[in-house]
């Protein structure tokens, strides 16, 4: 994906910013097949204590704190999807069957995105 991406100048970037809908066109005409571009919306959370308006990034006592979840409006592309039929794994259209409100996928189609290189993925929650 990233060869098709970059013969296009679509490069992962912090600064660059892409229309989802060009990056969907792009994947769409280099495959042949109509693809499913997914997004993810940045949200960080953030604690306020209730009796002041300080806020800070972590909780050690969660009930001196009001949780606030803000959003940076920052979009990222997430995956793109590619569709097979069963038993001869030929590409098909994603669409086929499924329904989006923009035909894309869930990314914003008139908004500019961000293709991040690598996402550093959190630990995994541990049960005590």
């Amino acid at each position: 994906m990233d060869q098709i991406l970059g013969k296009h100048n679509i490069l992962p970037s912090v600064d660059e910013l892409y229309n989802a809908t060009s990056i969907w066109l792009v994947v769409k005409t280099e495959i042949g097949a109509t693809p499913t571009v997914s997004c993810v919306l940045d949200k960080v959370l953030k604690f306020k204590k209730k009796e002041t308006s300080e806020i800070v990034n972590i909780s050690i006592l969660c009930n001196f704190y009001m949780c606030i979840i803000q959003e940076s409006g920052l979009t990222y592309l997430s995956e793109i999807r590619m569709c097979f039929r069963r038993g001869d794994l030929q590409l098909v259209d994603c669409n086929e069957g499924h329904h989006s409100s923009n035909g894309i996928g869930n990314c914003p189609p008139h908004k500019l995105i961000h293709y991040p290189g690598n996402v550093v993925n959190a630990p995994p929650h541990r049960q005590p």
